[in-house]
């Protein structure tokens, strides 16, 4: 699987388990019909709760630290790791006593793969981006 297909992967995942977008122009969104990922560059004067019937949204970075932050989480680590049978990037996040840990071929996927477990972990009511 490539990375690529690892952030779309992730990012229904994500969408499952309960995290809500708030279409912006200049997202990251693959396009559910044609399968192409592209900018959002217009809204064509639809409301949000259409935009995400049409599009899934593909978190940057700094949005998914914006997610983790929106529940009180820190990011207590993210950073490079090299075992022997695995290289990438692992985050820990800090909730309320607790630390999540999380892996993923880069940081992007790292911290997504984070954020997904702390939502689980939370049992989340809406948050929204």
């Amino acid at each position: 699987m490539n990375s690529t297909t690892e952030v779309v992967t992730l990012s229904l995942a994500l969408e499952m388990a309960g995290l809500v977008w708030r279409p912006e122009i200049g997202d990251e969104v693959l396009d559910r019909y044609s399968n192409r990922i592209m900018i959002l560059t217009d809204n064509f004067g639809l409301p949000p709760s259409e935009l995400r019937k049409i599009f899934l949204w593909l978190p940057r970075m700094e949005q998914l630290i914006e997610q983790i932050e929106a529940r009180q989480a820190v990011i207590l680590r993210l950073g490079w790791i090299q075992e022997e049978v695995s290289i990438g990037y692992d985050v820990e996040i800090g909730y309320q006593g607790n630390v999540i840990q999380a892996k993923g071929l880069d940081a992007r996927l790292a911290l997504g793969t984070g954020l997904f477990k702390l939502l689980q972990f939370i049992k989340p009511s809406t948050f929204f981006h």
